[in-house]
């Protein structure tokens, strides 16, 4: 009988599309934050979370992928699922909307090529590399592979954070180091790590927290300390991605159905004309400073992160679910 995915991992993957959404109701609604008013300290502290979401993503995808071969079908699945909900809220786009921007149009198009969602493009480039990734990675020994984990990590995250060698930093780059470091895991299991992995977190979150306090009481530059490959935000990734590791591993097939939606929601939500209509629809900012703010916060992620889970459950029952079959069919 094949063995499920471990489902700490999807749960976790899961709780991080819901600190996405977090992320982009504070980015997208034009929140800054303030000392004077409590509700974008909290809300800015919380929004980190989703940068720390995408590390574990990769992180993740490392851990499961680095036995396994990239096929036909997995690289049809993933590319089909971007263009179907590129060019599906396009179209919707073109016969509703009066005002048209030629940009979105373009970005929509060709979702990949024109970066329309930063994350989305830099992982298609990590995903056609997985092959050569694992041919590197099943040629180098451990020493080796930990060498130039710590060559990344040094020229990457900790320099950048304090701004030094920052020009060279790109999201692809970052997800190979990401993906590098969960690969490690899997193979070697960085047992040293986890003994200290909740103490990690702890530390790397009061960090965070000192961080954003500094920067709203005193205006303080805040130099690569609060970017996705900040190494506060990459500790506090890999900390919480070993905590979930180390919990006693099981299998439930509704966890892992919903998680299989991660991408999807993703897709949704974050689309370039999604977003730049939702957002602006839903006035978070407006409400920062009431006493319902929490309550209605909840309300839309709980909102968005359901809607969307429903209709890419559609979409993979519908849709994919068919396409993949007759692909199979015309294999055989």
């Amino acid at each position: 009988m094949k063995k499920g995915r471990n489902s700490n991992i999807e749960l976790l993957r899961i709780l991080c599309m819901i600190t996405i959404i977090i992320h982009h109701s504070f980015v997208h609604s034009g929140i800054s934050i303030s000392i004077e008013n409590t509700n974008t300290l909290i809300l800015s502290i919380i929004q980190i979370l989703g940068k720390t979401a995408n590390n574990i993503f990769i992180l993740t995808t490392g851990y499961y992928m680095i036995n396994k071969k990239i096929n036909k079908e997995k690289i049809i699945k993933l590319i089909g699922e971007i263009l179907f909900y590129s060019y599906s809220i396009l179209f919707v786009y073109l016969v509703f909307c009066k005002e048209k921007e030629i940009g979105i149009i373009i970005k929509s198009i060709l979702p990949i090529t024109f970066n329309a969602e930063w994350f989305v493009t830099s992982y298609i480039l990590l995903y056609i590399t997985i092959p050569f990734i694992n041919a590197l990675i099943n040629n180098l020994t451990k020493k080796e592979m930990s060498v130039l984990i710590i060559i990344f990590i040094v020229c990457f995250s900790i320099l950048p954070t304090i701004n030094l060698l920052s020009e060279y930093f790109s999201n692809y780059i970052w997800f190979i180091l990401l993906y590098l470091v969960g690969a490690y895991t899997k193979l070697y299991e960085n047992k040293e790590f986890s003994k200290y992995s909740k103490c990690f977190i702890v530390v790397s979150s009061i960090a965070i927290i000192c961080v954003i306090t500094s920067i709203a009481c005193f205006n303080m530059r805040r130099l690569g300390l609060l970017e996705i490959n900040s190494f506060l935000v990459f500790i506090l990734a890999y900390s919480i991605f070993m905590d979930f590791i180390n919990k006693k591993e099981y299998s439930n097939s509704i966890i892992n159905y919903v998680a299989s939606s991660s991408l999807g929601i993703y897709l949704i939500h974050d689309n370039v004309i999604i977003r730049a209509f939702m957002w602006k629809k839903l006035k978070i900012g407006s409400l920062i400073k009431t006493k319902f703010f929490w309550l209605y916060e909840i309300e839309v992620v709980v909102g968005i992160f359901i809607i969307c889970l429903l209709i890419d459950i559609i979409r993979r029952e519908l849709i994919e679910e068919k396409i993949i079959k007759s692909i199979r069919k015309n294999s055989v």
